[in-house]
């Protein structure tokens, strides 16, 4: 798979990789967190350290082949193929929630 080759052929790119993950993942999102807590977005029972894995952990899924290999293809036809996309709906699903009001 895509990541293993990565990490076994390629380490320094595979360690970049893992930088920004730590970097977007642990730091800018418990940040944004924080900040958000702070100014009264956040639900205050809210486990941060919980919610920076569930962030990292869906980031991790979407960058592994593994994932989208064991999808049917009729759900992968509607998944955006440009990472920003993925992020962001990534981000608006988790944030936002899926359930109407």
């Amino acid at each position: 798979y895509f990541l293993d080759d990565l990490r076994k052929n390629a380490p320094f790119v595979w360690e970049e990789l893992q930088e920004y993950k730590r970097d977007a993942a642990y730091q800018r999102f418990n940040k944004l967190l924080e900040e958000g807590a702070r100014m009264g977005y956040v639900k205050a029972d809210v486990n941060k350290t919980m919610a920076v894995m569930l962030y990292a952990g869906a980031i991790e899924s979407l960058i592994n082949p593994r994932l989208t290999d064991e999808m049917p293809e009729r759900l992968l036809a509607d998944l955006p193929h440009q990472p920003t996309a993925i992020f962001e709906g990534m981000i608006r699903i988790m944030l936002e929630g899926i359930l109407e009001e």
